[in-house]
């Protein structure tokens, strides 16, 4: 797909969002395999297409256990697509108990998937909150630090 004929790129441009602000690179074994766009940005591109969601059809849920699987469907103009956000802690935080709202993660995951195939871009983006392996902190190049001089070899000078 040509940046001209990319419909993220082109509603980025038209809403003022920024690449490298709004979205990053997923890298995994030092490749770019896709890039990631935060849900804010996602949830701002579907109020300006005027995009709508029917509420959503909760298939599982257990509060208790932190829990949520959720169909979404939503519309845009005569289309329509559907997908499914689940949140449990094994793909939310790991089993480390700080995320404690699986049901707006579950909503997040859902919706932004609908946005991505309304948008026909889904498998060429992905939403920040897809993975915690997408988070953008695990994603920005490493800084190293700069080379120290080495005090022994100093001396000999």
């Amino acid at each position: 797909m040509t940046e001209k004929e990319d419909p993220l790129v082109k509603a980025f441009k038209e809403l003022g969002l920024k690449p490298g602000e709004d979205t990053w690179d997923i890298v995994f074994g030092g490749k770019k395999r896709a890039v990631a766009v935060k849900h804010k940005a996602l949830e701002k591109i579907a109020a300006a297409k005027k995009m709508s969601f029917d509420n959503p059809i909760i298939i599982e849920t257990d509060a208790t256990n932190r829990v949520c699987v959720m169909s979404v469907r939503g519309h845009i103009g005569d289309r329509s697509e559907w997908a499914i956000g689940e949140a449990a802690p094994y793909n939310i935080d790991k089993g480390t108990n700080k995320q404690s709202y699986p049901y707006a993660m579950a909503e997040k995951r859902a919706k932004d998937r609908v946005i991505l195939k309304l948008l026909n871009v889904a498998g060429d983006y992905y939403s920040e909150a897809e993975s915690e392996e997408f988070k953008e902190e695990n994603h920005k190049p490493k800084q190293t630090p700069p080379p120290q001089p080495d005090p022994e070899r100093e001396a000999d000078l």
